[in-house]
């Protein structure tokens, strides 16, 4: 959740490129919180989403795939609980729905608010 100590000034991170992409991706275990997207595209298209730490082919299947209007903002907000990532999430902009068809054009804002999660090392000694 977010703030475990109430010391931590850092939590949720909230992450924006501060240009217009096709893409984002943050790498790791995440718990996602809060996704906002602004397309300047003039057409629809898909926001793609993905438990992934690089930007799968095209073709393959996303976890969800949201829609965007021309000209258009989308908000997605998980709750305090948020949403969890093992390998890291890639967001992306695709022209269908059900398969990444990847926009060719950068046309997309993105801003996320995670929180990386350390993971402890397996215990490998048999102990």
């Amino acid at each position: 959740m977010w703030q475990e100590s109430c010391y931590d000034r850092d939590s949720p991170q909230s992450s924006s490129q501060g240009k217009l992409s096709n893409q984002f991706i943050s790498t790791g275990q995440l718990r996602v919180y809060g996704i906002s997207v602004f397309s300047s595209n003039a057409g629809s298209q898909f926001v793609l989403m993905f438990d992934a730490s690089t930007l799968p082919a095209d073709g393959a299947v996303p976890i969800m795939a949201f829609p965007i209007s021309a000209s258009q903002n989308l908000g997605l907000y998980y709750g305090p609980m948020g949403r969890m990532f093992k390998r890291g999430l890639v967001l992306c902009a695709s022209s269908t729905s059900t398969t990444k068809t990847l926009n060719g054009t950068s046309d997309c804002f993105w801003d996320v608010e995670y929180d990386n999660l350390v993971t402890p090392p397996l215990d490998t000694s048999g102990g």
